[in-house]
């Protein structure tokens, strides 16, 4: 690969080669997709042929022994025309992948890997409002004496106006019996906190991403412990539920899902105080091999309500890491 004489981006029409698996069953040999690359191949390896040019760029290569693929365009997207069933033939064709996966299966091993873990024991599941949370709460009710499932919502402070009142009446109609709310705008903006041995804050003086989703997540975790003693909950021995998806352990660099990736960011899920409770034996994920369509898909199985299984990611610590700076607390937007 080398810098492109000619660069694409957008919507571009390439030729396919007639016989190449991955195109198979697709009408014509002209497909529109989708474009996104300032680089180009320049030399084939041994053994690898060209499945689809751009003009005279190479848009595709293949090793059928190998079954080894490589495309320049997005075959994910709606764009490219016949990427679905590019992307089928791939797996299917290519890799062999035989419809073995089945959500309900899953369903099933969650909840009895959740009664397995708990047993009798108390959970304490921390719910945002989004639907990786609901779906967590929804399966310890499943799995658990809906006695022993409690519930906390924290408003940070970043929510949408309302939004914290409509996701307790939801929440509620889940079948929880110990919903708690904790109101905590002022010490999510006000609060300092020591990582690493060095004090940042509060939230209101910050500019610095990662400086900010420790803050929040540090911050996250003391509101929790206060919440839990209005419970009657022993913080150290009561089990830690979340709605953590595998996406967000990658980002975090967790080892428990991967030896080698790199941490690209914080996650508020996976600071250093759960890591240790994980080390313990007390956090309870439920969603942890899950990424967001199949969460999505888990909760409309389940019964929850539309509203949560299609909620989009609401503000939250998101919106506190994309605000790069504070004028007073009347910028403070869930006022407005």
């Amino acid at each position: 690969m080398s810098p492109g004489v000619r660069k694409e981006y957008g919507e571009s029409r390439i030729e396919t080669k007639k016989g190449c698996p991955l195109f198979d069953g697709i009408e014509g040999s002209i497909q529109t997709v989708l474009m996104s690359h300032g680089d180009s191949v320049e030399k084939l390896a041994p053994g690898f042929n060209v499945a689809a040019r751009s003009g005279n760029v190479i848009a595709a290569i293949y090793n059928e022994d190998l079954k080894i693929y490589g495309v320049q365009f997005h075959p994910e997207v709606d764009l490219t025309e016949n990427g679905k069933t590019m992307l089928e033939n791939f797996l299917r064709k290519i890799c062999g992948f035989r419809d073995v996966y089945a959500l309900e299966d899953r369903i099933n091993t969650a909840i009895e890997q959740i009664r397995g873990k708990v047993g009798n024991g108390k959970v304490l599941v921390l719910v945002s409002g989004g639907v990786d949370s609901a779906v967590s709460a929804a399966l310890l009710l499943k799995a658990l004496d809906p006695e022993n499932v409690y519930a906390i919502h924290i408003d940070h402070g970043l929510m949408r106006k309302n939004e914290s009142d409509i996701i307790c009446e939801n929440l509620r109609e889940l079948g929880l019996k110990h919903l708690l709310r904790e109101n905590a705008e002022d010490v999510f903006f006000n609060s300092t906190v020591t990582v690493n041995g060095r004090e940042i804050g509060p939230l209101t003086t910050l500019i610095d991403p990662e400086e900010k989703r420790n803050l929040i997540g540090e911050i996250f975790i003391k509101v929790l412990k206060r919440a839990a003693e209005r419970l009657n909950l022993d913080f150290n021995k009561t089990f830690i539920a979340q709605g953590t998806l595998r996406p967000d352990l990658i980002e975090s660099g967790n080892p428990d899902v991967s030896s080698y990736a790199h941490k690209i960011k914080t996650h508020h899920n996976d600071v250093e105080i759960i890591r240790k409770a994980r080390e313990k034996g007390l956090v309870v994920e439920t969603n942890w091999d899950w990424h967001k369509d199949e969460v999505r898909q888990v909760a409309r199985m389940l019964g929850i309500d539309e509203s949560i299984a299609s909620r989009q990611p609401f503000p939250g610590p998101g919106l506190a890491v994309r605000v790069v700076c504070h004028d007073r607390q009347a910028c403070v937007h869930r006022k407005g």
